[in-house]
This record gives structure tokens, sequence and C-alpha cells, in this order.
């Protein structure tokens, strides 16, 4: 997302789609849990990031990156608070090249999926 930030930016993003396949900006995606040893609870609006796409969202964790193994939690909420999704763990990586993990969320019956998406260097 902001490549002349090189190692000193370290985010999560990606997009939320309805079940139909379409972006579905205006929802929240709560992030919280611990990032580097310190707490984290962020809620972020979806379509917010363009960079990523209509239902985008994006949230800078830190300055840069830190490697954890399922310490952050995420899940997608309505704007009144019911949960949409279930809750996830995620990872974050160390290295420069990590510094963005990328998660998606599909709508499949009455909850939301979870997509990984793969990328080739």
């Amino acid at each position: 997302l902001y490549p002349d930030s090189g190692c000193d930016w370290d985010g999560v993003g990606g997009q939320v789609f309805d079940r139909n396949g379409q972006p579905a900006p205006g929802l929240v995606v709560r992030i919280y849990g611990l990032y580097g040893g310190t707490p984290l609870y962020a809620n972020v609006l979806t379509g917010i990031s363009l960079k990523l796409g209509p239902g985008g969202y994006e949230y800078k964790l830190g300055s840069s990156p830190v490697s954890s193994t399922g310490q952050l939690t995420m899940q997608v909420f309505s704007l009144s608070g019911e949960a949409l999704s279930y809750p996830i763990e995620v990872s974050t990586s160390g290295a420069c090249d990590g510094n963005l993990l990328v998660v998606n969320f599909f709508e499949a019956t009455s909850t939301y999926d979870l997509l990984f998406p793969v990328i080739n260097k």
C-alpha cells in the first residue's frame, strides 16, 4: 500500500464482499489482541481504502513489521454492532516484504467466510 515507506510501515487490509461478490462498504472490521506485546483494539470502516477496492479497509498496525502468531483477532460487524463473521485469529510477518497482511471477507450464508489471497513473487 505504501511502497515509499519501505520497512517503516506494518498493517492489515483487504476487502469485504457480500454474498453476490459485490463490495460491502459501510461495515466494521474489528481488529483486537496484542501487537508487539501492546494491547490493540481498533474498529475500521469498510469502503475507506479505495486502494484496495470499494469494500476496502486498512489499518496501520505499527511503524515496523512485527512477527506474531495468533495474537490478533479480526471480525466483521454491522454498524449497529451485530457480528457478521466469526472471530478469526491472524498472524503477522516480521519481514519487510510481508508488512501487509491481506484479509478478505466473503459473505457465505448469514456469516462472512475468510479468504487469504495467494500472492506469488
